[in-house]
């Protein structure tokens, strides 16, 4: 579209007169800026930023010949008595004259103008003259004031105009006079000279402004001290003075991403509330005040129209009183032209951080989306920029300040935490203040149901041990209230990794005769999963309610109550709700917890603990089979078989029968060197699968170990007597994990070489024969096998003439006791030392301690406890310091202990 200018009507022709039917009454307004406020609405064209109409009330002002960004003044004549030494004005809004202002003249005077007024008020007046110490009153009566924008006259700058007297949409009044004053510089660029005369300095200081705001950069500002300031009584100046130099990076849409004009308004609020007017400026208060002064009018209620008003005032300021075209000096504001260059909106990247329309459009895309600009830049103040923020009741203090609107400024609560056992409950009373301030609605949301639940009406139920937050919420300001619940024996979550069918599976009656024609295995040959493979085990998966504005989540799943061993540490993105988690020791206990960073500052968004109650380890591993962990089986004298050292799967290369025989499955092999952090590899196949070139490791050629095993085929069944491969693989297994190797073993699916070698491991190591049955039978779960009937059962003449021909070697002995006599003993010269045997046998097997029952229980009215409490050192699971209100795992002085009643 076109730029579309306006043409005035011929009335505006003649000096702009702007006509008073009460000579009593002054519009303060010059009758330029007067019909540029008054002939139309910008609000008519807010999809049309093509559009700008300043141009022709400029040129028009131009003609009229004078200063067009200069109020008009009130002007006062008397007739002046003989004998006077001096003379003065007294003016003020209180009949009594107090606080008045005082404008002296010379004693021969009998006229004079006041400029700088505030619009819209009721004045009182007199003029005085003084003789010999007497003072007469040569006039006096009142007058007022009309108009709206409170233009200020400053010798020496421009551009100079006070924040108030626009509408705000929050009260339909008009916003505060005399708080906030925006312009041009007080000091020459570069230079230490202020371009102020006297008479300008104290008409700034008359207005009322004690703190300046200089949002030029640090090489435009040679001095930290104000053009107005003077000093107090003792020696100190009284007109603050600040310089945000960031402000450059923050103007037009890029204020968006840069925390200056968060910083520019915090210390404008703070000013105010010491009572100190604050006046800001750049160079020429167009482009940075002009962003922020957009800014905070959109936070007061002003309508996009007058923001637009606003801006373009900037095209009266009188450094271009001499140029025709301000635009051909760069001083023009328009909203379709960047003014600066003249060039359209578009025309160049650069040129967009002086274009009105790039401010608006950006403001327009903060959130909330459907937002009016007040609710849009209140959030953009409130939730901030790289962490710095303004809070809500600073914020709310400034807008009632600035335009009597009393606005939700936060809220308080009955409680700061609670510390609730499980089953009880407790009530959140919220208080809003300041008190009467207007909101939508109340709402509690609790970071993690599974520890906390919450109603609508904000009562917390304890639901499992651990700790949570209840975030209370009032119309998007929030409140944080700790829940810290007890985790007990009792209140301890399990959860099983077993899949159904396995579930099923390890549920069935315990293999104990010596039957071994028996099997489960049939009943589950048509089952199948309808997600996932038999194989795999179930995942559990963590859920919790992210922080708004939060950043950085961190989820950290340790077996150590204090975490000082994170078993998993991984960063999240701040959307992520949920974490599954595969891959952990059946039958331990874990602790974990969820933090966030929320302004700057890390928080905990909820933690807790669980137990899987199962017992065997499946692994979950893309391209690879059946693979399992030995560990968790009960061995010897009660004992675990110990996780984490001991693997169980199929082939990591294909066999040479196979496509493509010999090459790597690379993703499952990167998942065990990374996540179970395998290193040493023993392979049970023979020559007629396995190339046998193959002599490296295929989880790392350089750092990893590797063997094969080559006759292990021809020694399953009865013939285990008969061949030495599996004392030759144990023996290896031996000196690997003598090196702190962990291990991975396979055949080809990892059933039935792999699951006699894993049958005299465990056999080894005392697990009972239902153990060492399960752990043979469920290779029968891998993929889809059990369904296409290629199953692996106790029943089975490589099984069940296995366990016979090892029970045949002492018919009286144990089969714990027969194993070892077969890797001591020996077959064709290769045995195994009693002193490996014992050192592995003890290596492999641990004590699971309870987090409960093997730890000192103390009593919670004990005199100790009471000490460390005074003492500051207790911390709570979490390894964070708490009180001890009630039973659960603590830390007193790095000992973890169970508090009971």
């Amino acid at each position: 579209m076109k730029k579309i200018y306006v043409l005035l009507a011929l009335s505006l022709l003649s000096g702009y007169v702007y006509s008073q039917d009460d000579a009593s009454v002054y519009c303060l307004e010059n009758d330029i800026i007067n019909h540029y406020l008054n002939d139309f609405s910008y609000d008519d064209y807010l999809d049309d930023y093509d559009t700008s109409m300043v141009m022709d009330y400029f040129n028009r002002g131009k003609e009229a010949g004078y200063r067009m960004d200069a109020p008009k003044p009130v002007p006062f004549s008397w007739t002046k008595t003989a004998g006077a030494e001096s003379q003065r004005i007294e003016v003020s809004e209180s009949s009594d004259f107090a606080d008045a202002l005082v404008y002296y003249v010379s004693a021969d005077a009998e006229s004079y103008d006041v400029y700088n007024l505030i619009p819209g008020r009721k004045y009182y007046y007199r003029v005085i003259s003084t003789a010999d110490g007497t003072d007469t009153i040569l006039s006096s009566g009142d007058f007022e004031t009309s108009g709206a924008l409170r233009m200020i006259l400053a010798d020496g700058t421009w551009n100079v105009r006070d924040a108030g007297g626009w509408i705000s949409s929050l009260t339909g009044k008009p916003i505060a006079y005399g708080k906030i004053f925006r312009g041009a510089q007080l000091k020459a660029a570069n230079k230490d000279s202020i371009i102020l005369s006297a008479q300008g300095i104290e008409a700034m200081r008359q207005i009322g402004i004690r703190a300046e705001l200089d949002l030029r950069s640090s090489s435009q500002v040679p001095s930290n001290v104000s053009a107005l300031a003077k000093k107090d009584a003792d020696g100190n100046d009284d007109v603050d003075f600040v310089v945000i130099p960031e402000a450059v990076n923050a103007r037009m849409y890029h204020f968006a991403n840069n925390d200056a004009t968060i910083r520019e308004l915090q210390w404008i609020i703070n000013r105010l509330k010491q009572n100190k007017p604050v006046y800001y400026h750049c160079q020429n208060g167009a482009d940075r005040t002009g962003t922020l002064g957009f800014l905070i009018g959109a936070l007061l209620g002003m309508s996009e129209g007058d923001l637009a008003k606003d801006y373009e005032l900037t095209t009266f300021c009188e450094p271009i009183a001499a140029a025709y075209d301000p635009t051909e000096v760069g001083f023009a504001r328009l909203r379709n032209y960047e003014g600066k260059k003249g060039s359209p909106i578009g025309s160049s990247e650069d040129n967009k951080e002086y274009m009105f329309a790039e401010l608006a459009n950006t403001m327009k895309s903060v959130a909330p989306v459907n937002g009016s600009y007040h609710e849009k830049i209140y959030n953009f103040f409130r939730t901030g920029v790289n962490g710095t923020s303004i809070s809500p009741a600073d914020l709310s203090w400034f807008i009632m300040e600035m335009t009597g609107y009393l606005m939700l400024g936060g809220l308080t609560t009955d409680v700061d935490t609670l510390n609730l056992e499980i089953g009880e409950s407790q009530k959140i009373n919220v208080s809003i203040f300041p008190e009467g301030a207007e909101y939508s609605s109340i709402s509690f949301k609790s970071t993690s149901e599974m520890i906390a639940t919450v109603s609508e009406d904000g009562v917390v139920t304890a639901v499992g041990g651990g700790s949570a937050n209840i975030i209370v919420d009032v119309d998007g300001i929030e409140k944080f209230i700790p829940v810290i619940v007890p985790i007990t024996e009792e209140s301890l979550q399990e959860y099983s990794m077993y899949n159904d069918i396995v579930a099923q599976y390890m549920n069935e009656s315990a293999y104990v005769d010596d039957d071994y024609t028996s099997s489960y295995i049939d009943k589950y040959a048509d089952m199948s999963l309808e997600s996932g493979r038999g194989d795999w085990p179930q995942s559990f998966t963590i859920q919790w309610m992210p922080y708004n504005g939060a950043t950085d989540q961190h989820l950290y799943i340790s077996d150590t109550v204090n975490f000082w061993k994170s078993i998993i540490d991984v960063s999240l993105s701040s959307n992520v709700s949920t974490y599954r988690v595969d891959n952990l020791d059946a039958g331990k206990v874990y602790y974990y917890k969820i933090t966030a960073t929320l302004s700057g500052k890390k928080v905990d968004i909820f933690s807790s603990a669980f137990r899987l109650s199962s017992t065997v380890k499946m692994i979950k591993i893309q391209e690879l089979y059946n693979i399992r962990d030995l560990g968790g089986w009960t061995g010897l004298d009660g004992k675990t078989v110990r996780y984490g050292v001991l693997y169980r799967g199929s082939r990591l290369r294909r066999n040479l029968s196979e496509k493509n025989g010999g090459n790597a499955f690379t993703n499952g092999i990167l998942d065990l060197k990374q996540n179970l952090k395998v290193n040493a590899e023993l392979d049970l196949r023979c020559s007629d699968e396995l190339d046998t070139k193959v002599n490296v490791a295929a989880t790392d050629r350089r750092s990893s170990k590797f063997k094969k095993i080559g006759e292990a085929k021809d020694c399953l069944g009865a013939n285990i007597l008969n061949g030495d491969a599996y004392i030759v693989g144990m023996q290896q297994i031996i000196n690997w994990l003598k090196m702190n190797r962990i291990i991975y073993m396979s055949g080809s699916l990892g059933a039935e070489r792999t699951g006699t070698m894993a049958f005299l491991i465990n056999g080894l190591l005392g697990v009972s024969e239902d153990g060492l049955a399960r752990d043979y039978e469920l290779s029968s779960f891998t993929g889809d096998y059990l369904a296409e009937g290629q199953v692996w059962k106790r029943s089975d003449s490589n099984y069940a003439d296995m366990v016979s021909a090892i029970k045949s070697l002492d018919g009286d002995a144990t089969l714990q006791e027969n194993i070892y006599k077969y890797f001591n003993v020996g077959v064709n010269g290769k045995s195994i030392t009693e002193t490996d045997l014992d050192w592995f046998i003890d290596y492999m097997l641990e004590e699971v301690k309870s987090p409960f029952t093997d730890v000192e229980p103390i009593s919670i009215d004990k005199p100790e406890v009471i000490k460390h409490i005074n003492s500051g050192k207790i911390y709570n699971m979490y390894g964070f310091e708490a009180d001890i209100t009630g039973p659960g795992l603590y830390i007193i002085d790095g000992k973890t202990v169970y508090v009971t009643e």
